[in-house]
């Protein structure tokens, strides 16, 4: 049987026009056998903009986001149009930063990571220079980002830059679809 637990916290401030946000999650998912789908996954769209897209995976996983929004002084009303009223954009400029770590503890969760797919495979159709290597792999110590965006319509709609700041590399361009911490 597979077990699965997991913990979140979240606080949110706002003090004069900033809003300040933080987020941690932990979990952690025990068994046998463990199916793929379970693992936790960390990535591009997986709270660690910057890297690739489920780049980490885990049985076992921690991630902490701090997130500092500037809510810029335009469109804060709703729009009208006739008879029609569609939500305010209101545009913020956002600095985030997020740190995660996974974990693959036991040969099942091992197993588990393996089953998510190869690179060179027909089903990632991700590129990659070694036929067999697993698309995801345990983090291997503390992973960490940063992210610039103009966030929109409350946060839902985000664009912008990140980048890792373990290792040297260019500058990552994000979009996201989600709602702010």
């Amino acid at each position: 049987a597979c077990r699965r637990a997991e913990l979140r916290l979240i606080a949110r401030r706002t003090f004069g026009p900033m809003i300040y946000a933080v987020r941690a999650d932990a979990g952690i998912v025990t068994g046998d056998s463990l199916p793929p789908q379970q693992l936790f996954e960390l990535g591009e769209n997986q709270n660690l903009p910057g890297y690739g897209y489920k780049e980490f995976a885990g049985n076992e996983a921690v991630v902490i986001r701090g997130l500092v929004m500037y809510p810029l002084p335009y469109w804060r009303a709703p729009l009208r149009v006739g008879r029609w009223v569609f939500p305010s954009v209101a545009p913020m400029l956002s600095f985030g930063a997020q740190s995660a770590w996974a974990s693959a503890s036991s040969d099942a969760a091992r197993a588990a990571i393996l089953r998510l797919g190869t690179v060179n495979t027909p089903v990632t159709g991700r590129p990659g220079s070694v036929l067999g290597t697993s698309v995801s792999r345990p983090t291997d110590g503390l992973k960490s980002s940063i992210d610039f965006r103009l966030r929109l319509f409350g946060g839902a709609v985000s664009a912008g830059v990140a980048r890792a700041t373990d290792r040297h590399q260019p500058w990552q361009f994000v979009f996201g679809l989600a709602q702010v911490i």
